[in-house]
């Protein structure tokens, strides 16, 4: 009890203090607005400097061990990750297909920027013997001319191991062109890279900038613009590849998230108008907002955090977060006005009474989201530190802007008028308060049934599940998968420890032995397909060209000499396929696998299986690392469930005993948490039943909604034990706080669900289900906020042997000052 006196005292010492903090801007208002403003703008410089960062290994740290082995992998060879367009047609062999995949191949080389190489039969490898000579051209070096040379180009073709599955369908009704993008960044090169070629080589600067976001998105989009002139009868070009599935993600996010921010500020100004009836009022809360998303977007980019799939949610949730602070704050100064008060008290009167409540909301959610810096995911640990940060500054402005603002712009004075709707949370209130037992035990059932639910829920990181059934690039992927086996890769590295060591015959028979065992694996709802790119494949090429091109001879063989001038004679050849599967020393060599587009979740396992069994066949003959888009997706799947269980509990762990100090009680602050973590399970639980995945997008819904939950309960208790520390009996004192903070509190939740509903209008999946799940987790906290939460503090009365809970009782009586409900 002595604790809880000395919390009362130090909050009416708080609320005193911001009642003079009110005071103080109503006199200045011009020097903080101004001070508010110089701020914004300080931070809003920075924008500019705001990076987009597209990729699936920015998700980890760069010092994660599988991103430095995917990075030292497109140092040496590349990237593995292509755009693959697939060409349906009824028959790959004939004069016009060919014709016109020719014209697109060579528009592809000649207008893509950042690109490495384009593939297709076109200009596929061509190893063949002509006498004691190797000959490697292309495939279509000597163009058909009659029926009968398409007729010998198309058994050639379905019977060449390099391009059937590949290059071409079995059927020969689709045919693909494989364009892979540079793995290293353009920036910085000054357009004339022999320059100077013969000063020392030590002189010249080497570059090993990665490819950038927009330079991939330059990329895709150069790709798609010659696809529409391309595409037509009998020649539907179908576009599929990780670039395109990564440009796509993050050209629909942030163009829905232009324009669904935009249409929740319609929807939120709406909400707002028929709250407070007034124009000025709407426009205040709504620059607060505005500016609180500006500085977020300041401090990404002052800290060098780049706009990516989770920070891209930021801006929606500081709207959030100030809309929230604004309406309490606007709701109480319209009260205080409509009973006839001046500006000046009405201002210092609503600070004394929210201001303490909007400071506390701050800092549990900023404290609830710092839990996200301890992810293993180094863009899910950023949205930890933009989100808190973020919420701090939609804080410090609604407590500066916004009242000096009130203070300057004259706003109509009538009060809020009273109906129905507005008094629904009094209703619910009082409904909890008197049926404090069926309502507590109901939603006890209701939250048993929806742990159950909840246990039905599966995590899932299977990128077509973001798409709908008619996008085009699912459509692709899935007419790919099918068809060919997929585009995209496992890539096993294969280092033998020493120079010249690929030329091993032992070591390329346990190589090809490692092909023939990866081969077949399932993988979603595919299959692992035999190795299109190794040393083996074309050791195996060569040795049948200078052996009279005889398929007996398509084997490996088995002199070590002999390997090493076959694979010599290749490499004089002319052409440099030999950069792509080994180094300069012929010790590290490259097998890439051909897999379907599938569940990074389902990954992670084979990841393990496949590093255990490769290493056992390889044996003592060289080491093998796995790697590639392939174990960057396992890794992500895996850090997002560690991360997943780590931040909710740390958010739990943080926010509880904060609330215990904030509230003065411990069993108050205990109380608190269980509407809060009911809307989390409820919305958990939602999941289950409509079989959504928990995915890397989805976990924020959960930050989210335990932010706005727990402030919604903030709100409610902080001015329940106000009211109660006045005199007022426990249903006096629900009822004082539903008929002002109540309404506050119902009109947020509207608002923002709204706002958040917007999303279920996306293009992509993954945003419709971040949208409908943060509507539900912002309804379900309200109403366990209005209906579980008076339940609970009657009960604990009740356990006290308070009696207190009749209206009429003189000592339940509030203070003349207490806010008088608008009915």
């Amino acid at each position: 009890m002595r604790a809880l006196g000395n919390w009362t005292h130090t909050r009416q010492r708080l609320e005193a203090g911001f009642e003079t903090w009110g005071h103080y801007v109503a006199a200045n208002p011009w020097r903080i607005l101004v001070a508010s403003l110089l701020a914004v703008a300080a931070l809003g410089s920075q924008i500019p400097k705001l990076e987009f960062e597209t990729s699936t290994e920015s998700f980890l740290e760069p010092d994660a061990p599988p991103r430095i082995a995917y990075e030292e992998f497109r140092e040496q060879f590349g990237r593995e990750d292509a755009v693959l367009l697939a060409i349906e047609t009824s028959e790959v062999f004939q004069f016009d297909f060919l014709e016109r995949l020719r014209a697109l191949h060579e528009q592809l080389e000649d207008e893509v920027p950042h690109l490495d190489e384009v593939t297709s039969l076109v200009n596929v490898r061509n190893t063949r013997g002509e006498g004691d000579r190797l000959i490697v051209d292309d495939f279509l070096e000597d163009w058909p001319e009659t029926d009968a040379d398409l007729a010998v180009l198309r058994e050639r073709a379905l019977a060449h191991p390099l391009y059937r599955g590949v290059l071409l369908s079995d059927d020969a009704t689709l045919a693909t062109v494989m364009v892979r993008v540079n793995a290293l960044s353009s920036l910085g090169d000054d357009g004339d890279a022999l320059a100077g070629f013969d000063d020392d080589a030590a002189s010249i600067p080497e570059r090993t900038e990665m490819l950038t976001g927009p330079e991939s998105s330059e990329f895709v989009a150069a790709i798609e613009a010659i696809v529409a002139q391309h595409d037509g009868l009998d020649f539907k070009i179908h576009a599929a590849g990780q670039p395109i599935l990564t440009d796509l993600v993050m050209r629909g996010l942030l163009s829905d998230m232009g324009r669904f921010t935009a249409l929740s500020i319609a929807i939120i100004a709406a909400f707002l108008g028929l709250l407070f009836r007034s124009g000025t009022a709407v426009i205040l809360a709504l620059a607060t907002a505005m500016l609180s998303v500006i500085c977020g977007f300041g401090v990404m980019a002052a800290t060098g955090t780049p706009l990516s799939s989770p920070t891209q949610v930021t801006p929606s949730f500081l709207l959030a977060v100030a809309v929230g602070n604004s309406v309490h704050l606007l709701a109480i100064f319209f009260q205080q006005r409509g009973k006839g008060q001046d500006v000046p008290a009405a201002l210092a009167y609503s600070l004394g009474h929210s201001g303490l409540a909007i400071v506390m909301t701050g800092l549990t959610t900023a404290g609830s989201l710092a839990s996200f810096l301890s992810a293993e995911l180094a863009l899910i640990a950023d949205f930890g530190l933009v989100a808190p940060a973020g919420t701090m500054i939609a804080l410090a402005l609604s407590l500066t802007f916004l009242p000096a603002a009130m203070a300057i712009v004259p706003m109509r004075t009538r009060p809020i008028r009273a109906s129905a709707f507005r008094r629904l949370p009094v209703v619910l209130g009082t409904f909890g308060n008197r049926h404090a037992k069926g309502v507590a035990f109901g939603w006890a059932v209701f939250l048993a049934l929806a742990f159950v639910a909840a246990l039905q829920v599966r995590f899932s990181n299977y990128a077509l599940d973001w798409f709908k059934p008619h996008e085009p690039f699912r459509i692709a992927t899935e007419l790919v998968d099918k068809k060919l086996g997929g585009a995209n890769s496992i890539e096993v590295v294969i280092d033998t420890g020493h120079e010249n060591g690929l030329y091993e015959p032992e070591l390329l028979r346990r190589i090809e032995a490692l092909e023939q065992h990866a081969e077949g694996h399932a993988i979603g709802t595919g299959f692992v397909k035999s190795a299109t790119l190794s040393v083996v494949q074309v050791t195996k090429e060569t040795h049948q060209a200078l052996n009279g091109n005889q398929p007996d001879y398509y084997v490996l063989p088995d002199n070590r000499r002999l390997i090493a001038q076959e694979l010599l004679l290749f490499e004089n050849s002319g052409t440099d396929d030999l950069e792509d599967i080994v180094d300069s020393q012929f010790q590290i060599g490259r097998v890439s696998l051909p897999i379907p587009l599938a569940d990074s979740v389902l990954l992670a396992p084979l990841v393990v299986q496949f590093e255990r069994e490769f290493a056992e066949i390889i044996g003592d003959a060289g080491t093998t690392l796995v790697t590639g888009q392939f174990k960057i997706g396992a890794a992500v799947a895996a850090a997002t469930v560690t991360s997943l269980a780590r931040t909710y509990m740390m958010a739990f762990a943080v926010i509880t005993p904060f609330m215990m100090v904030l509230l003065g009680s411990v069993r108050t602050g205990l109380l608190s948490m269980i509407p809060a973590m009911g809307a989390i399970l409820v919305t958990v639980g939602a999941m289950g039943v409509l079989q959504l995945p928990l995915d890397g997008f989805t976990l924020l819904v959960g930050s989210i909604a335990l932010g706005l939950a727990v402030d919604d309960t903030i709100h409610f208790m902080h001015n329940f034990a106000r009211a109660r520390a006045r005199g007022a009996g426990v249903e006096a004192a629900v009822r004082t706080t539903l008929e002002s903070t109540g309404q506050a509190l119902f009109f947020t939740s509207l608002v923002l669900a709204a706002g958040f509903l917007i999303y279920t209008q996306a293009r992509l999946n993954l945003l419709f289900n971040f949208g409908l799940m943060t509507a539900l987790a912002i309804s379900m906290a309200f109403l366990a906020n209005v209906t579980l939460a008076p339940a609970l503090v009657t009960l604990v009365a009740q356990l006290r042997g308070e009696a207190g809970s009749s209206q009429s009782d003189e000592s339940n009586r509030l203070p003349a000052d207490t806010p008088a409900s608008s009915a």
